[in-house]
């Protein structure tokens, strides 16, 4: 009895029932004619032990609806499918990483990856598990498929196809489709605020159509881009360029910007700026601290109160009010680039005794050389101390020659905040206290367009009538 018997039916017990096979070759089963009787069971063994069924006969038959199972094959197991990966990765699920950011508030997370870095990766299928059928013949299994990437903008593929590595430094995007992308540049049509939770962003713009509102916080390691304001308790932190189209607001509000902050105005909030920072209107009662020059020319162009410290020089059309608020403005002063001047003076000092110390110590062994009698192993070392010191002389020479290049360079910008000015295109109301270097002036009367530079120690008045000097010097 062989499989194509079993697929026309072989008959049973008198017509009465018909074995058949599946077509896969996996099930030998019995359909009645009638209804199955108990004591066909013996029938049914020596039926079997007669065929050509070899593989998988059931010890006892099993009965499904309408028919009894006789035989049952192995069935080949698939192979599972591969899949992809996306960083970072199982295996790194209780590691802190510098890039991955989780805002608890609203269950968001921000994932920063470097150029250069594997972002996804594939893991390979398994192999499928070959089955038997009834007849004990081998069934061919399928293995599982290879994924394939879908591949965004910053990202390539390696050369293996194993892995997506990040062509540029960004952040990490899986969008609807399931492509695979590294940011550069990432634009937010809203506010941060909770429904976008904190920005943590390692590309090289960031653009946020509205605003950064209260309590939340945006840093990024380049450029930075706000359509509206920056509200009251906000922290921003950019390391390149700051532009802010309205108002940084209140004083609970930090702003730090590692080159030039451009804003619509400024009330009560501290702004840390390494560059340049130019008002689009006001600045009012506000913290500054700024490495570069100061300009609110346009607008109201209106500086009022508060205090502001920058490296090089100020304008702005008015400084302080009618009331008589009291307003700093202190140009010309750089407390972080004199600092690292004296840091450096000082290493030059200690790099210079070191120096002379190998010096004394490499003629001390000359001359000694010259009065004692050594045997040849004795000279030779010598002769390799002597060696070794002047290596070391060569590199603390090197050392020096690259401070004192620092210095000149530094030296260069200190000669820069000598030449600083202050300069009011309307009006400077009294009260109004102007720095330039180490000088201080206290103004006690009210002066249009004027400059104030530093000269021989003190700050004089240029650019404007006698009337005017006379009236700040009285």
């Amino acid at each position: 009895m062989s499989r194509d018997d079993f697929k026309k039916g072989i008959d049973l017990f008198n017509g009465r029932a018909k074995a058949f096979i599946t077509d896969d070759g996996l099930e030998v089963y019995l359909k009645f004619e009638d209804r199955f009787d108990p004591d066909w069971i013996d029938g049914i063994k020596d039926f079997l032990d007669n065929s050509e069924i070899s593989y998988g006969i059931l010890n006892e038959p099993e009965m499904e609806e309408d028919r009894l199972v006789l035989a049952r094959g192995t069935p080949p197991v698939k192979g599972q499918d591969g899949c992809i990966e996306i960083y970072p990765f199982p295996e790194d699920a209780d590691k802190k990483f510098v890039g991955v950011y989780y805002d608890e508030r609203v269950m968001s997370e921000i994932i920063n990856v470097k150029k250069g870095q594997v972002v996804a990766r594939k893991v390979p299928p398994t192999k499928g598990i070959p089955g038997k059928d009834v007849f004990k013949c081998p069934i061919k299994s399928i293995d599982g498929k290879w994924p394939v990437f879908k591949v965004g903008e910053g990202v390539e593929v390696s050369s293996d196809d194993r892995q997506l590595i990040a062509t540029v430094t960004g952040r990490l995007f899986l969008d609807a489709e399931g492509a695979i992308s590294v940011l550069k540049e990432w634009e937010i049509n809203g506010s941060v605020d909770l429904s976008t939770g904190n920005i943590v962003f390692w590309g090289e713009r960031l653009i946020v159509r509205g605003s950064v509102v209260g309590g939340m916080s945006v840093e990024t390691w380049g450029d930075v881009e706000i359509g509206e304001n920056i509200e009251d308790e906000a922290t921003v932190k950019a390391r390149g360029n700051l532009k802010v189209k309205g108002i940084i607001r209140a004083q609970n509000t930090r702003v730090f910007a590692g080159k030039d902050l451009q804003c619509g105005a400024i009330e009560y909030a501290d702004i840390y700026v390494k560059g340049d920072l130019e008002i689009g209107d006001y600045l009012l009662d506000a913290r500054c601290d700024i490495g570069g020059h100061f300009t609110a020319i346009s607008g109201k162009g209106l500086v009022a109160g508060g205090i502001v410290r920058l490296g090089r020089s100020a304008a702005a059309k008015i400084f302080g009010t009618p009331a008589n608020v009291k307003t700093v403005i202190l140009a010309g002063r750089d407390p972080q680039l004199m600092k690292q001047y004296e840091i450096k003076i000082k290493e030059l000092e200690d790099k210079s005794q070191q120096f002379l110390k190998v010096k004394k110590a490499i003629e001390r062994l000359n001359k000694l050389k010259t009065v004692l009698k050594k045997n040849a192993d004795t000279r030779g070392n010598d002769v390799g101390l002597i060696e070794r010191l002047r290596d070391t002389a060569h590199s603390l020479a090197d050392e020096m020659k690259k401070i004192r290049t620092d210095l000149d360079a530094m030296e260069k910008r200190i000669g820069q905040l000598h030449a600083s000015k202050i300069s009011v295109f309307d009006v400077c109301y009294p009260n109004v206290v102007i720095g330039i270097e180490n000088a201080v002036l206290h103004l006690e009367n009210e002066l249009h367009s004027v400059v104030f530079r530093f000269k021989e120690g003190n700050i004089s008045i240029f650019e404007t009538n006698a009337h005017n000097i006379e009236k700040a010097n009285s």
